[in-house]
């Protein structure tokens, strides 16, 4: 039910930024605008499959009609900064490399919690969800799947599960640089592929 809007820049490689208020650059949402979105989209996608945006969440956003955002090519990669994103399902395209939370948090509110690509933590966030979290390979990129911390933080990295169901993170824990803490806050059950 319902129509898919998709909001996306003509330029593939034009940055993308959800932001409180004014007009940073490339193309940019703020929460004035995301407000007008009315409720009843079959979803919302935000970037495109032929996208190497920088997609930005710099402040506190909820949005109402499930979420996907999408930049699967390579130089794509989606940083949340020290904000809360949160819809009723959510979906990560991303290049492999990477998707970065900063001391942030994704909450899937109804539903399912897909993330194709990487996940590089650093403070503490947490990822939600009252189904599962499937973290898993980006579209034709071996050795994603992934989660690291950021070795440029100084503060502890660590990340929060919580989920109705299945946790499961295709890719390795902790390769290239480890967590100070992964903690599977809940879960019926818990997949990790490779090595943690």
């Amino acid at each position: 039910t319902g129509a898919v809007l998709g909001i996306r820049p003509s330029d593939p490689e034009l940055s993308i930024t959800l932001e409180a208020a004014g007009a940073g650059s490339g193309l940019s949402l703020n929460l004035a605008e995301i407000a007008r979105l009315q409720e009843g989209f079959k979803r919302i996608e935000i970037g495109s499959m032929g996208g190497a945006h920088r997609i930005a969440v710099t402040t506190d956003i909820s949005f109402r009609d499930p979420l996907v955002l999408m930049t699967p090519q390579p130089g794509g990669e989606v940083t949340v900064d020290r904000s809360a994103l949160r819809a009723p399902t959510m979906t990560i395209i991303g290049s492999g490399h990477t998707t970065y939370l900063d001391n942030s948090s994704l909450t899937a509110t109804e539903g399912a919690m897909d993330i194709f690509d990487s996940v590089v933590v650093q403070g503490t966030s947490s990822i939600t969800s009252p189904t599962y979290i499937d973290i898993q390979r980006a579209p034709a990129v071996s050795g994603s799947g992934s989660i690291n911390a950021n070795p440029a933080g100084t503060a502890p990295d660590i990340l929060n599960l919580t989920a109705g169901g299945l946790i499961r993170v295709e890719g390795p824990v902790g390769n290239v640089d480890p967590l100070d803490k992964l903690v599977i806050v809940n879960a019926t059950d818990v997949t990790f592929e490779q090595s943690i």
